[in-house]
């Protein structure tokens, strides 16, 4: 769950609907051209930072292994009276990170792919080469690393409710661990 980040005087507008309210054919264009369009739009359109924001959202998606950021699940927030574009939603939808619908022997934490515009099966490392990382992204290592020690305690927390085993704790865990280090 997310709280909400809209209100009475604003609206999500996915990336879907930008898109494809500019005409665009969303099946023949190459994602890199998806991704330069999208982010010319929104700057155009008075969004600050968008290449770090974007950025960051992938690097999260890196993180925990979200393979579902289609065009539907991310965006800008709009105010519903004026029309003006006020900033790239939150992130929002990460249901399926971190193999949420997987068996455990079907995890892999050193490869894993996601979708990136409208390619649904890209190499997460390559993801985060288009994005770029640029010096002030750098992340916190201690600070990732205590949040899978912290979610790993949460797991187990709940897992009278989840039924989640030992074993898929410890190797989501692990997991996430390899994810940072990586």
């Amino acid at each position: 769950n997310c709280e909400c980040f809209i209100d009475e005087d604003t609206e999500l507008i996915s990336a879907f609907s930008i898109l494809r309210y500019e005409d665009i054919d969303l099946k023949a264009e190459n994602y890199m051209l998806l991704y330069q369009k999208y982010i010319e739009l929104l700057k155009n359109s008075g969004i600050k930072n968008v290449e770090d924001k974007i950025a960051k959202m992938y690097i999260l998606d890196y993180l925990i292994v979200n393979r579902d950021r289609h065009l539907g699940n991310f965006g800008i927030i709009r105010n519903c009276n004026t029309l003006e574009w006020i900033d790239i939603a939150p992130v929002f939808d990460s249901g399926q990170a971190m193999y949420s619908q997987d068996e455990i022997y079907e995890y892999n934490f050193s490869v894993a792919y996601g979708t990136f515009f409208n390619n649904k099966h890209l190499e997460f490392d390559r993801i985060l080469e288009i994005v770029g990382l640029n010096e002030g992204m750098k992340p916190d290592f201690d600070s990732l690393y205590s949040i899978a020690d912290e979610w790993k305690r949460q797991l187990y927390e709940y897992q009278h409710i989840t039924d989640m085993l030992d074993e898929k704790i410890e190797v989501l865990h692990l997991g996430f661990i390899e994810r940072i280090n990586k």
